[in-house]
């Protein structure tokens, strides 16, 4: 609703309570309280394009980044120890009526919200205080994805994003600078000094520019049982995608009476 003097009030009450319950004086946490289905008091403020309160719970300490549980009704309402249709009611009337309530918002942060919500004041809000334009939710997509086109929270969302991503490209450079890919592997494979230095220089001349999108950079791994294949295939996918669990597929071809084959396509 936007009241700042009752969030202020129900923040007190809850630091109360935990200050009792626990008996440790500790406040932390408490701005970042639940509801039973899986969302915060800041995605709230988001969704419903309150800016003020969006900056009110960030001076109270709400983490920008948490991110969403509800996976939809009928998902939520189990844990919750509810029927669905109760817990479709309870999203309309205590989340935000203008959303659908059966849609799965798994992973979202209250950034999403905002672009959702076409609310720029509130994304300002959560950009000064710390968010990142660049967090996914369940289904990969950021916040950008949901703006609408030609709207100041697109432009706002757009230009964070692009600064985000230069400082993190700045950062894995000085990174990978610091600690070479060859060191990398190194640490999680025992010998085969050649394949490490003749992986490593390929990588190295594809972030330096010398490849393209039509000839994209394959590695072949052939070799007995135990050498070493998977695990330099794991070790390069962890750090091409930055420990992306989906980078790395495994088909055993055991069953296929081949010998065992280890390829790895680097993508970037």
């Amino acid at each position: 609703m936007g009241n700042i003097q009752e969030i202020r009030r129900q923040i007190d009450a809850a630091k109360a309570n935990q200050d009792r319950r626990n008996r440790k004086g500790s406040d932390e946490g408490v701005v970042d309280y639940r509801h039973p289905l899986g969302w915060t008091a800041l995605m709230v403020a988001a969704a419903n394009d309150q800016p003020d309160a969006v900056e009110e719970l960030l001076r109270l300490g709400a983490k920008p980044d948490l991110q969403e549980k509800y996976a939809g009704a009928t998902a939520a309402a189990g844990p919750a120890g509810m029927h669905p249709l109760e817990a479709l009611q309870r999203r309309e009337e205590e989340f935000c009526s203008s959303m659908n309530a059966r849609a799965s918002f798994l992973g979202w942060t209250a950034l999403h919200y905002a672009a959702l919500a076409d609310s720029a004041g509130a994304a300002r809000a959560l950009l000064e205080g710390g968010a990142d334009p660049t967090a996914r939710d369940h289904a990969g997509r950021r916040a950008l994805q949901y703006a609408r086109d030609a709207s100041p929270t697109r432009d706002l969302l757009t230009q964070h994003a692009r600064r985000w991503e230069e400082a993190a490209a700045a950062a894995a450079a000085e990174e990978r600078r610091r600690f070479p890919l060859e060191q990398r592997l190194r640490r999680h494979i025992v010998g085969q000094r050649a394949a490490i230095e003749t992986v490593a220089a390929a990588v190295r001349r594809k972030e330096n520019g010398w490849a393209d999108d039509d000839h994209p950079l394959v590695f072949l791994f052939l070799g007995s049982s135990g050498i070493g294949k998977t695990e330099l295939a794991k070790q390069l996918a962890r750090y091409m995608h930055r420990d992306d669990p989906a980078a790395f597929i495994r088909l055993d071809m055991s069953e296929y009476q081949v010998t065992s084959v280890c390829t790895l396509q680097c993508v970037s």
